[in-house]
C-alpha cells in the first residue's frame, strides 16, 4: 500500500474514532459486565480528583489498634494523641520529649525573660501566624509587646505602627542589591545606616486583629554595630530618657519604668541600627516575627556570625522557628535540586545551632500553592515530594518539622482555602488571608498545646497559669479580620527567589 494512502487510512481511523467521541452518550453504554464510556481527555489531564501525585509514606510503627491504644497507660496515650492527632508536629525519633528542653526554659519565664524567634518568608510578613504563637506563650508564661522590628519598616503590620523621619540606606542579606562587605546585617538580616540624625515613632496598632499583648511595652532595645559617637533619647508623654551608644557593644536598653503604647526615639551619630526591640518589663515570653520576602531560608551563612551571634548572646532563646520552601517551590524538581535545597537549609540548620548550641528549631514546611495545568488551578507537582524531602532532612538533622501543606489538607488544598467565604488564602493561591493565616496559626498552636499538657502530665510539680486553650478551628471569629490586609502583588523590585540550587536570584515576579 502507497504511503499516501497508508496516511490517508489513519487520518479517516481518526476521524471516525472522534466523531464516535462527540455521538457516544455522555453516560456511556451498558454492556452487560459495565458501562463503556469515552472520558474527557482534558479532564483526565486537569480534574483535581484524578490528578497523580505523591503521598508520603506514613510511619506505620506510630499507628496502634484499638485494643493496644485500650492498654496503655494514661501518659501512654497522651503520647499517642500528640503524635497521631490531627496537625500533629514530627518529632524526630517520634518523641515530643524533644520539646521539653522549650519548655522547661518557659515555665521559668517569670522570673527571667526568653525570646522565641520566627523566620520565615512573606507567608509570615504583617506578624501574620507570629502574632498566635506570640499570644499562646504570652498567655500562658507572661510577657508582652510585640518583640523585635526592623529600624525601618516597609511592609504596615497588625502589632505596631511605625515611621522613620530619615531616608536611611538599608542593606538587605536576601535582596539582590546593597550589600555589606562586613556581612554585618544583625539577627534579622538587614540594618539601616545611620548617619546623622534621624527620629524613629512606634506606637500600637489599633486593628480589630491586633493581639492585645501587643499594645503596650515598657523596654525599648537597640541592636546596633559599629557605633560611633551615636546616642539620643527616647520621649513619651513628659518623661525623656537620654541615651549614649557604647562603640564596644552592641545591644542597648532603656527602661521606661511604666508600660507604654507609644514612644519616640530621637537618635544622632554613625552606627549600623540592625533593628528595635519593644518588650515588657524583663521578664515574660517574646516572640519576634522576622519576615523576609522572597527569602528561600539559605541566607543566614551570609550573616557574619558575631553579627547574629548578638541576638543569642543577650538572651535566652529556647527555640527557633524557621518557616521556608515556598519561595524555592516553582525552581525545584524532584532529585538533584531538591537534594541540594535541603542541602543549603541544611546547612543554615546547623549555622544558627553554632550560634546558640542550646536552642531546639522547630521547622514549618511550604503551604500548599497552585500553578495553572491547562484551563485549572492546580498544586506544584513536585511540592508533596519537596515537603517530604525536607521532613526527613529535618528529622534527621534533630529538628522538629510541622507540615503545614498537610495541616491545610494536602493536594489542591489552596484552591479550597481561595474558594472558601470567607476567604481563608489570596487569588495568587499562595498567600493567606489574615482570617487564613490565623487559621494555619492555630492549627499550629494547638499541636504545641497537645505537646505541652503531655510535659504537664510527666511533670506534675510544674505551676502553670492554666489560660492555654486549644481553638476550634472552624469557629473563628471572621468580624476579627476587617483590616483587609493582604499580601502579595506588590511593588517586589527588592524581591528575590533562588535558582535551582535554591541560592537567591533577582526576579520581577511577585514572590512570598
Amino acid at each position: 500500500m502507497k504511503a499516501g494512502k497508508v496516511l490517508l487510512f489513519i487520518a479517516a481511523v481518526i476521524a471516525l474514532l472522534g466523531l464516535l467521541g462527540l455521538l457516544w452518550p455522555e453516560k456511556g453504554v451498558n454492556i452487560g459486565i459495565g458501562t463503556l464510556s469515552f472520558p474527557d481527555p482534558m479532564s483526565v489531564l486537569t480534574s483535581e480528583k484524578t490528578s497523580i501525585h505523591y503521598e508520603a509514606e506514613k510511619d506505620s510503627t506510630l499507628m496502634k489498634d484499638s485494643s493496644e491504644v485500650a492498654n496503655m497507660d494514661e501518659i501512654e496515650k497522651m503520647k499517642y494523641e500528640v503524635l497521631t492527632s490531627e496537625n500533629a508536629i514530627y518529632f524526630p525519633d517520634n518523641n515530643p520529649v524533644w520539646m521539653d528542653g522549650v519548655f522547661d526554659q518557659l515555665v521559668q519565664a517569670g522570673k527571667k525573660h526568653l525570646r522565641i524567634i520566627h523566620y520565615g518568608d512573606s507567608q509570615i510578613e504583617i506578624d501574620r501566624m507570629t502574632s498566635e504563637i506570640r499570644h499562646l506563650m504570652q498567655s500562658e508564661f507572661g510577657g508582652c509587646g510585640v518583640g523585635m522590628i526592623p529600624a525601618v519598616q516597609t511592609v504596615p503590620t497588625t502589632a505596631i505602627k511605625q515611621s522613620c523621619s530619615a531616608d536611611m540606606t538599608r542593606y538587605i542579606v536576601y535582596a539582590p542589591d546593597k550589600k555589606l562587605k562586613s556581612r554585618q546585617y544583625g539577627p534579622m538580616g538587614q540594618t539601616a545606616q545611620l548617619a546623622g540624625n534621624a527620629t524613629f515613632t512606634f506606637a500600637k496598632a489599633s486593628m480589630k486583629s491586633t493581639k492585645p499583648g501587643t499594645k503596650k511595652f515598657a523596654r525599648i532595645g537597640i541592636f546596633y554595630e559599629n557605633a560611633n559617637e551615636a546616642g539620643g533619647k527616647v520621649t513619651t508623654n513628659d518623661t525623656t530618657i537620654e541615651f549614649t551608644l557604647d562603640p564596644n557593644e552592641t545591644f542597648a536598653c532603656i527602661d521606661v519604668g511604666r508600660y507604654i503604647d507609644h514612644a519616640t526615639v530621637s537618635m544622632y551619630g554613625n552606627a549600623l541600627i540592625h533593628g528595635f526591640t519593644l518588650d515588657g518589663k524583663g521578664h515574660g515570653v517574646q516572640v519576634d516575627n522576622v519576615a523576609m520576602r522572597g527569602c528561600s531560608g539559605t541566607i543566614f551563612t551570609q550573616i557574619a556570625g558575631q553579627s547574629l551571634a548578638t541576638y543569642f548572646n543577650h538572651f535566652d532563646v529556647p527555640l527557633v522557628i524557621m518557616q521556608f520552601g515556598g519561595n524555592a517551590m516553582p525552581y525545584l524538581k524532584p532529585g538533584k535540586s531538591a537534594k541540594s535545597y535541603c542541602d543549603g537549609l541544611r546547612n543554615q540548620i546547623r549555622y544558627i545551632r553554632k550560634m546558640s548550641p542550646k536552642t531546639k528549631i522547630l521547622f514549618i514546611g511550604p503551604s500548599d500553592m497552585s500553578t495553572k495545568i491547562g484551563s485549572k488551578m492546580q498544586t506544584y507537582e513536585q511540592l508533596p515530594v519537596i515537603v517530604d524531602s525536607l521532613k526527613k532532612m529535618c528529622l534527621g538533622e534533630n529538628v522538629a518539622f510541622w507540615d503545614l501543606y498537610e495541616a491545610m489538607g494536602g493536594w489542591n488544598s489552596m484552591i479550597a482555602w481561595v474558594k472558601a467565604n470567607p476567604q481563608l488564602a489570596g487569588p495568587d493561591y499562595v498567600h493567606f488571608t489574615p482570617l487564613g493565616a490565623e487559621r494555619a496559626g492555630k492549627m499550629l498552636t494547638n499541636a504545641i498545646l497537645k505537646t505541652y499538657e503531655y510535659y504537664l502530665k510527666r511533670n506534675p510539680e510544674v505551676r502553670v497559669s492554666g489560660k492555654m486553650k486549644e481553638y476550634d478551628i472552624y469557629e473563628i471569629d471572621t468580624k476579627s479580620y476587617a483590616d483587609g490586609m493582604y499580601v502579595g502583588n506588590r511593588d517586589t523590585s527588592s524581591s528575590v527567589v533562588p535558582d535551582s540550587t535554591g541560592r537567591a536570584a533577582e526576579t520581577t515576579t511577585d514572590s512570598i
